[in-house]
């Protein structure tokens, strides 16, 4: 099968950075349940071109270490690998730092804003970075789920997370899910969406 995720995230100036990949996936009955193995074969990404050092990481880097995939035997994923290399992810914070550094800002403004960045980049990667537990099998029952998040500068903000999925026409395997994050500071509010599909090689 052919395992596809479409990652959105707006950027402030109403532009927006968009991430799809797929991988060959395959099934495999074990004595715990259902193991899922594959690995990468298309991505692409679409960034406005000041952000192409940021793209072009984002392109090269490999995401085959969240494979094997394993699942309880009613289709749950049970445990999965790590999606990101330490080396990629350390490397994306020195461009974005140094994008900051670049952008005639104050010092202190830059160290605002990159701990904010910091802050929110490490509270909503982490709800999305978890692969939704039925995305493989889905149940049928959509999520709503409501999360605080506390700024660095005593401030308060929110995490929105709505997850829905469908099964394949006559089965019981995904067909298409969608899962969106809406983050809300003050006044302002922005959105992640994220698309999964799956569908014969």
């Amino acid at each position: 099968m052919v395992l596809s995720r479409r990652l959105e995230r707006p950027l402030s100036d109403g532009q927006k950075i968009v991430v799809t990949r797929k991988w060959l996936v395959r099934f495999t009955n074990f004595s715990q349940g259902i193991s899922v193995s594959g690995h990468q074969i298309d991505v692409q990404v679409d960034a406005p071109m000041n952000l192409a050092a940021l793209a072009d990481i984002e392109r090269n880097r490999s995401t085959d270490g969240m494979f094997p995939i394993l699942l309880t035997p009613s289709g749950l994923i049970s445990t999965a690998g790590n999606r990101e290399a330490a080396s990629d992810v350390a490397r994306a914070v020195r461009t974005v730092e140094n994008m900051i550094a670049e952008s005639g800002a104050s010092r202190g403004e830059q160290l605002a804003a990159a701990q904010m960045l910091a802050q929110l980049q490490m509270a909503s990667g982490s709800m999305f970075d978890n692969l939704p537990p039925d995305l493989f099998f889905p149940r049928g029952k959509a999520v709503h789920d409501i999360r605080p998040v506390y700024l660095p500068d005593g401030s308060k903000g929110q995490f929105e997370l709505d997850y829905d999925a469908q099964t394949a026409p006559a089965a019981s395997w995904l067909h298409h899910a969608s899962r969106k994050i809406v983050t809300k500071l003050g006044d302002s509010a922005r959105y992640a969406l994220e698309i999964w599909s799956l569908e014969p090689a």
